[in-house]
């Protein structure tokens, strides 16, 4: 089969492996956030990119979380791979999902849930929504 393919130019379309490699010929982006005290809402996201497995093919959950108050801002569910908006979670891993409804779905309750009602330790137990929906003091700026 691998040399009938071979021949016709064709190729089985999945996930590679050491996807994480890092390659040499690319030049190293210096971390623009080093020493920033993250102080309010809105004020620094990050994107994560999780692969997901499904009983036939595979999807990609991207997830945009907001780093003071740890909400997730905004999420996708696609089976490619483009530019567009990770997270993981057990709710994902340990349950096989049949169809993208069914993800999504599960996706969609979980988001919920740890957005307005599971506390974070690392936020006084406070849930992501109520300190995302705080008024920050912000700093005197001084001339």
């Amino acid at each position: 089969m691998r040399y009938l393919m071979q021949e016709m130019g064709i190729w089985a379309i999945y996930p590679k492996a050491n996807l994480s490699r890092r390659n040499f010929q690319e030049a190293i982006v210096p971390y623009l956030l080093r020493n920033k005290t993250i102080s309010f809402p809105n004020q620094v996201w990050s994107i994560d990119i999780t692969y997901i497995k499904l009983r036939r093919s595979h999807m990609y959950l991207t997830a945009i979380t907001d780093w003071y108050s740890r909400k997730i801002v905004g999420w996708n569910l696609s089976d490619t791979l483009g530019v567009q908006p990770v997270l993981e979670t057990e709710l994902i891993y340990v349950n096989e999902f049949t169809a993208p409804r069914q993800l999504q779905q599960a996706i969609c309750g979980y988001v919920e849930d740890y957005n307005c009602l599971r506390p974070h330790e690392a936020l006084d137990y406070a849930t992501p929504d109520e300190v995302m929906t705080q008024v920050p003091v912000l700093p005197d700026r001084q001339p």
